[in-house]
């Protein structure tokens, strides 16, 4: 028997809300790799997430490799672009929906005051939107740096971690999820998919 949370993965309403803010996600440059892929997807929309929910119950679904190529930086790095497949970036978008209601109270403490990028949408329309519009966050971001200017600072650090995401430990992102034995199936087939994307 499955877990409560992986479950909750599977499930349709899950899958249909993964799909609807894949669809509005604001990352457009990305997004016009994939438009023909979209339109394909969307006519058999309901068959096509009955069947990724029943391969996944019934533990069948595994994640497939990714294509990556790197795009130059003006920096001289290179920024790692990878391209999943469109039920992986479902599955992909599905976590992060069951991971964003987890971890929304704990991560509402620093939104607006360090962190500035990424502000989950917490509004009504977040059934269509994942996150906030980083014009909002980067206006915020310029009023606490005014904000700190007024104050008599003088100088502001502003940090940009190369390959940030590439250093996050798997195993320890997991165990934030549940550190004990709890979600056992969840947390096997989120690292495993981790591991191949």
């Amino acid at each position: 028997m499955s877990d409560s949370l992986y479950k909750r993965l599977y499930s349709i309403e899950n899958l249909d809300l993964a799909w609807t803010r894949l669809k509005t996600a604001q990352n457009v440059q990305y997004k016009n790799y994939y438009r023909s892929l979209f339109l394909a997807y969307e006519m058999s929309k309901t068959e096509n997430l009955a069947k990724l929910s029943e391969r996944i119950k019934g533990k069948s679904y595994k994640p497939s490799a990714i294509e990556r190529f790197y795009l130059p930086k003006s920096t001289g790095l290179s920024r790692p672009i990878s391209f999943l497949y469109m039920d992986d970036m479902i599955v992909y978008q599905a976590y992060a929906n069951l991971l964003a209601e987890k971890f929304s109270e704990k991560r509402k403490n620093v939104e607006g005051i360090n962190v500035f990028s990424n502000i989950i949408n917490r509004k009504r329309d977040k059934e269509l939107f994942f996150f906030n519009k980083w014009q909002e966050g980067y206006a915020d971001f310029r009023s606490a740096i005014k904000k700190y200017f007024r104050s008599r600072n003088k100088w502001v650090g502003h940090f940009d971690i190369a390959a940030y995401y590439d250093t996050i430990s798997h195993t320890a992102l997991s165990r934030q999820i549940s550190s004990r034995n709890s979600y056992q199936d969840f947390r096997s087939l989120f690292e495993n998919s981790l591991k191949e994307w």
